[in-house]
């Protein structure tokens, strides 16, 4: 691995260093190539190149589920993690009297949309977070009963930098019918998911969300 290779890609790094890595951060210089070349394509050419626009999707896929271990099927294309989530949460049957379990201390992207669930009847249920940023395991299950429809939290909070006992949660979850919703986005790309523990951790969640980069998310 090359560092300086790397850092060629990022020109915004002769003029500053960037360290809000949790907020929308600079195109590396590939990818803004790309779009740039869409745009044209499209400005060109309209959708004559349509099928080589559907490969570079497959190839995609084809490495997202490399990096996360799953199958090109189960990989969803959306605009950013909130729409992610969104879908998640607006695509399930819910009935008043169903509840699902956050934190306290979720991103936003991983709040919203199952605070909004409320106007449906669905109570959103808060694990909170110690002094010492633990989410304790059992704080989690102590919240969760016969009507949890679904478990949503962060593998690592994005402020803390506390990673949940996702495994020993997942399993919980799945014992009970429970889905699991992990957003993976403090961690993805990360050799935290390279572990043999993530992996079993990634293999236990229902949906798993991230983002290729901050402000332009997946």
């Amino acid at each position: 691995m090359n560092i300086d290779n790397i850092r060629s890609n990022f020109p915004h790094l002769n003029r500053f260093i960037f360290l809000n890595h949790a907020g929308v951060s600079p195109l590396p210089s590939p990818v803004a190539d790309s779009m740039r070349s869409l745009i044209a394509d499209l400005e060109q050419n309209a959708s004559i190149n349509e099928e080589q626009w559907s490969q570079r999707e497959s190839d995609l896929r084809r490495g997202l589920s490399a990096l996360l271990h799953c199958e090109p099927s189960e990989i969803a294309i959306t605009k950013n993690t909130s729409e992610g989530l969104s879908c998640v949460a607006n695509g399930l049957n819910w009935k008043p009297g169903d509840n699902v379990v956050i934190s306290n201390v979720e991103f936003p992207a991983n709040a919203y949309p199952w605070l909004a669930l409320e106007n449906k009847g669905v109570e959103v249920r808060l694990a909170t977070e110690l002094d010492d940023g633990r989410i304790p395991l059992e704080h989690i299950c102590r919240l969760i009963d016969h009507n949890t429809r679904v478990v949503a939290l962060s593998l690592v909070q994005y402020a803390s930098g506390y990673r949940i006992p996702a495994e020993e949660l997942g399993k919980y979850c799945r014992s009970r019918g429970i889905l699991f919703v992990l957003d993976v986005f403090q961690a993805a790309a990360n050799p935290l998911l390279s572990t043999r523990e993530s992996l079993y951790a990634v293999a236990y969640c229902s949906f798993l969300t991230y983002s290729r980069q901050q402000g332009q998310s997946m």
